[in-house]
């Protein structure tokens, strides 16, 4: 399919390696550029809309490139379309960030838990500048604090991704010694995008078959889902909308039954392509964990069968408790539950799925630390070879270095009172790094205690200034993002260099055309608004569990030590089980269907079902050689969709500002 694999044989070292191509060229620059200026708003707007980072633009690019070169007489390689399809819309969405950060700083919980007053310059412009009523980003506070003569947003936020970016890569080029040398997991999701790539690149004519029946499916419902709305209001004056977004309410319907609990239906069509590739027990496992902590768990949390500590009944409606009002929808009972009591007890579990593994199989460790300090002998790679002593290791102690010196430099004070928690700073990294790395290579999901780690341990240490909570630190820094990127390279043959090179070359360009696209946006509407219901949704529950974790340890019953350490222990048990039982359905999974709630893990069920009902009218083997290419068409699909409902947005805020 596509170019022959071939290889070459060093004699020095007797080590059989895959010829690897580069990249990073003439074509792949160009396609990426174009994408970034005409369609990453669709990136951009589908995060604001689903409160996702999906990305199907990239594979809209990568059809819309493929087919322009076939027309001008040439044929774009498996490594360009790699290319393209990584670093379209890489570092795009975090200026959305930022207005999160003023959001917060004046947004009523935050002034509800008495922390807004607190929050440093250098995390969110001061409420004196007015960013949220100017709506820009063209404001000095943005780039420099002119009262404490420190950097602003802007600035430091360029500062860490130049930081954290060097060590990301340092991660990843490691993990990819152990996961995909050592070990060679199957990574489900990455050979679902191998596979597209080789079948988009190639010759054969039935597979491209395929991916285009299954694109246009996905378009049809992008279509309705996203560009209908914005041609009605174009055409009428008023938005109608025939599917809502993010996903269809059924609370309302289950209340008078099981109160507090929730159910929904995604209407993104990602969740059915994932439903495709993943092994159908992950997805049971999911949707068990799901269910069993946002559909049942809610139920009898809302409930007195159950007392748990929490505040009080409500006197208005006997029998449940008062964080649930009857006509509730999914956004307030999910933030109302992890306020009063999922909130500790999904971190006691995030810490079992990260730490469990590594206490049941501590060689996990060793064999890391081993391969780090003494590459493996063999006979053969199957990546690229890369230096750890002239590229790995500078690019990890630059990384290192620089995030701890930035943390020591922006809270010294909290550095001061809590010394010991540089060395864990160090050391955190790699651990995540094994963990996401291990998680996504195995199963195609990640649920790390990543962000929750550091977050109990600023808890623990009794500091009592806001500051901390704001500070970028590199314990929340890991590789398998970009282990992610490597796997695919390897697929389609591409230099892992290129793509390195690649991401540092085209990164100024994505982070100024990604602002001034924010900024586009957020000059059509307030963020978060109900024109941007992800944002609105998603928002107010990142906040609740943000003034939690800061202000958790003076409310007494909200945020309960003993919650987290009992289901830390009940989950460390239950791993234990089922890891020595060999389970197909893993702690992992249940784990990250913990931690989402109903509405997308019922529609990758669906995705799953709809899968096993392929598989078994057209055969085992049928299945598993087209899969992949019928997932990717309805991403690709969903992709030009957006990118119509974004392109039709922009047109009518153009009009809307003219003077006639």
């Amino acid at each position: 399919m596509g170019e022959k694999s071939s290889v070459e044989v060093s004699e020095a070292t007797e080590i059989v390696v895959p010829t690897f191509r580069s990249g990073l060229n003439r074509t792949s620059v160009l396609a990426i550029l174009y994408a970034i200026v005409v369609f990453i708003p669709a990136l951009i707007y589908l995060n604001l809309m689903t409160g996702t980072g999906s990305v199907p633009v990239a594979w809209f690019t990568l059809l819309l490139w493929v087919e322009l070169a076939k027309i001008s007489g040439r044929k774009v390689t498996r490594q360009e379309a790699c290319m393209i399809l990584i670093l379209t819309g890489a570092e795009m969405v975090f200026p959305l960030g930022h207005i999160y950060n003023a959001w917060y700083r004046e947004s009523p919980i935050a002034h509800l838990f008495g922390i807004a007053p607190y929050i440093p310059n250098w995390a969110a412009p001061p409420p004196e500048a007015k960013i949220l009523e100017l709506r820009t980003f063209f404001h000095p506070a943005w780039f420099w604090d002119s009262v404490n003569n420190m950097p602003g947003p802007i600035t430091l936020s360029i500062m860490t991704t130049i930081i954290w970016g060097l060590l990301y890569f340092g991660l990843a080029l490691w993990a990819r010694e152990i996961f995909m040398e050592a070990e060679r997991l199957p990574f489900p999701l990455e050979q679902m995008s191998g596979i597209t790539i080789t079948t988009l690149t190639g010759e054969k004519k039935k597979p491209l078959y395929f991916l285009a029946v299954t694109a246009v499916i996905g378009f049809a419902w992008g279509f309705i889902v996203y560009s209908f709305p914005f041609i009605m209001e174009a055409l009428t004056g008023r938005r109608i909308t025939l599917i809502p977004v993010p996903w269809y309410d059924f609370s309302p319907y289950v209340e008078r039954v099981m109160p507090g609990a929730i159910l929904g239906l995604a209407t993104d069509i990602g969740p059915i392509s994932s439903g495709f590739i993943l092994p159908f027990p992950t997805i049971l496992g999911i949707f068990i964990g799901s269910y069993a902590t946002w559909f049942f768990g809610n139920w009898i949390l809302n409930s007195n069968w159950v007392a748990w500590g929490l505040p009080d009944t409500n006197p208005d409606v006997p029998g449940v408790q008062s964080w649930w009002e009857p006509g509730m929808n999914i956004h307030m009972m999910w933030q109302r539950a992890i306020l009063y009591f999922w909130m500790t007890t999904l971190v006691g579990v995030s810490l079992a799925v990260g730490l469990a593994p590594i206490i049941r199989h501590p060689q996990i460790i060793s064999r890391a630390l081993t391969l780090m300090l003494k590459p493996r002998a063999a006979k053969k790679r199957y990546t690229d070879p890369i230096s750890f002593s002239k590229v790995t290791l500078p690019m990890i102690l630059v990384g290192i270095v620089g995030g701890v010196a930035l943390f020591i430099y922006l809270v010294p004070n909290f550095v001061a009172m809590a010394a010991w928690i540089i060395p864990i700073m160090v050391v955190l990294p790699f651990i995540t790094t094994l963990i996401g790395g291990r998680m996504r290579g195995e199963t195609g999901v990640v649920y790390t205690p990543q962000g929750v780690i550091d977050n109990l341990l600023y808890y623990a240490s009794g500091y009592s200034g806001v500051d901390i909570w704001f500070a970028p630190n590199i314990m929340t820094a890991t590789g398998h993002g970009r282990l992610q990127w490597f796997k695919i390279a390897e697929i389609t043959e591409t230099k892992t260099s290129s793509l390195i090179a690649a991401y540092w070359l085209l990164l100024p360009v994505a982070i100024i055309i990604g602002y001034l696209y924010v900024q586009l946006f957020w000059w059509l509407a307030p963020i978060p608004s109900g024109r941007y219901p992800g944002a609105a949704i998603y928002w107010d529950i990142s906040a609740t569990m943000r003034s939690l974790w800061i202000k958790g340890r003076e409310l007494p019953g909200l945020f309960a030590i003993d919650r987290l350490f009992i289901s830390f222990v009940i989950g460390t048990v239950l791993y234990m089980i089922l890891d020595y039982l060999h389970s197909p359905i893993s702690f992992i999974a249940l784990g990250a269907g913990m931690s989402s709630i109903t509405p997308g893990v019922t529609t990758w069920l669906i995705g799953g079902i709809i899968a096993q009902i392929i598989k078994r009218r057209m055969g085992k083997e049928w299945w598993d050689e087209y899969k992949m290419v019928l997932a990717g068409g309805l991403v690709v699909g969903e992709g030009l969709a957006v990118t119509l409902a974004v392109s039709v947005s922009l047109i009518l805020a153009s009009i809307w500002g003219m003077p006639y």
